[in-house]
């Protein structure tokens, strides 16, 4: 069977585009970055010395991507990210999102106007808007910074200081601060400042049935007979 053929540009910076990328005429390769096939890069972008951009990314006005970051099937507009970190797949940053260096922004996690601090990890379908996030900071899956004021309709800021720790499922209403290596427990919805190495806990106790399921069972079972 024939082996699939492609084209590669080398330009020369010494970058590295591929046949089927997009890459506007103003925006900025660096030295040992690469293109892959299926990528757009827009106007005024720039692709910093050897990251990486995997297909199916967007890269839009005037977004910046730092030295060695990977970009995988990710959308980022007018934002920054920076040195060693690796976006995606199926991220989006917009409206001014900053990362710092050595970040990971995961599956299904949104960014907008929201700061993050190097080593920190949002990994899982999590939404961060209007948030200042510090360094060392764990964001676990599902966690939502809500950010809206119904009454006022403002918007309000989040902040998450050095060393946090947020459980999956966390509701953060803001404005609201979680303080250096605080820890908020899975679940708990914050309305009101986390001290610094507090824990911040809030849900109900669960109500357990037992015999539940085989009751259920045994009522469907009568009404079949029935």
């Amino acid at each position: 069977m024939p082996k699939l053929q492609h084209t590669t540009i080398t330009t020369d910076a010494g970058a590295t585009i591929h046949e089927g990328a997009f890459v506007h005429s103003t925006a900025i390769i660096e030295e040992g970055a690469t293109i892959f096939p299926m990528t757009y890069i827009g106007a005024h972008c720039t692709i910093g010395k050897n990251a990486q951009i995997h297909p199916f990314s967007t890269i839009l006005n005037g977004a910046i991507i730092g030295e060695a970051a990977t970009v995988m099937h990710s959308h980022i507009d007018a934002s920054v990210v920076g040195a060693r970190c690796l976006v995606g797949p199926f991220a989006h940053m917009r409206n001014n999102s900053v990362l710092a260096e050595n970040i990971k922004i995961g599956n299904f996690v949104e960014t907008k106007n929201t700061h993050i601090g190097k080593d920190s990890f949002v990994s899982h379908l999590s939404y961060l808007g209007d948030a200042e996030i510090g360094e060392n900071v764990n964001v676990g899956a599902g966690t939502i910074t809500a950010n809206f004021n119904s009454i006022s309709g403002a918007k309000c800021t989040t902040t998450i200081e050095d060393g946090a720790s947020l459980g999956a499922n966390s509701v953060l209403v803001a404005p609201v601060t979680v303080g250096k290596n605080a820890y908020v427990g899975a679940a708990t919805v914050v309305t009101e400042d986390v001290p610094e190495n507090a824990l911040a806990v809030g849900r109900s106790k669960p109500f357990i049935k037992e015999g539940w399921v085989t009751q259920q069972k045994e009522k469907l079972q009568q009404l079949e007979k029935n």
